[in-house]
């Protein structure tokens, strides 16, 4: 699984020999959908300082193997996970700084959460939930609609991914506005962080 992900990464163009064939080893033997996970988590762990075609194509096919099945939600847990906790580091620092605020009078600002040296994990993140916006929003309303649902059942079955879904609404709300968003999938991407909110919510459709 390693092989094929490094190699569709280091194609000229996106490549999805190497989507097609990861997904039938993956519905011939779960076990590589697993695999699949470590593959990720050390992408991601590595990503800084990958070339933009690089990180765009192997968020690519994470996007497709999501859509299709073949990997899940766990591939971006740890760094969904991560993220959270540093937007809660954040914001007790922003804490501490609105009381030295009262105390010194300061206009002291605190950047908000990526916007500024911005990491390759969270250009990552982004790019794949990007890919999956535009595939919903391409297909026909009523195949995009079963796709969505069928994408976030796993979100609304397994407790283990609560902090995931938390993750991901979060990073949505957070990082991808109008300003990182093209304006053709920005409605999906809507779409997506309400029915991320709703499965939050009442963990149901």
């Amino acid at each position: 699984m390693r092989v094929l992900v490094e190699c569709a990464a280091s194609e000229e163009k996106y490549n999805p020999y190497y989507l097609e064939v990861a997904a039938a080893l993956c519905a011939h033997d779960v076990s590589h959908k697993y695999t699949l996970r470590y593959v990720y988590w050390d992408i991601l762990k590595g990503a800084t300082g990958f070339k933009t075609r690089k990180l765009a194509q192997t968020a690519r096919m994470l996007a497709e193997l999501l859509l299709r099945g073949s990997a899940d939600w766990e591939c971006l847990k740890v760094m969904l996970v991560v993220l959270l906790l540093l937007l809660a580091l954040l914001l007790v620092l922003l804490l501490l700084v609105l009381l030295l605020l009262l105390v010194l009078t300061h206009g002291l600002k605190v950047a908000e959460w990526g916007e500024s040296g911005e990491t390759s994990q969270v250009a990552f993140i982004r790019l794949v939930l990007l890919y999956l916006a535009s595939e919903l929003a391409a297909a026909e309303p009523q195949a995009g609609e079963q796709r969505l649902q069928q994408l976030i059942a796993p979100l609304a079955t397994r407790e283990a991914l609560d902090l995931v879904r938390q993750g991901l609404v979060l990073f949505i709300q957070v990082q991808m506005g109008e300003e990182h968003v093209p304006a053709s999938v920005l409605p999906m991407v809507a779409m997506l962080k309400g029915r991320l909110e709703i499965v939050r919510a009442s963990d149901k459709f």
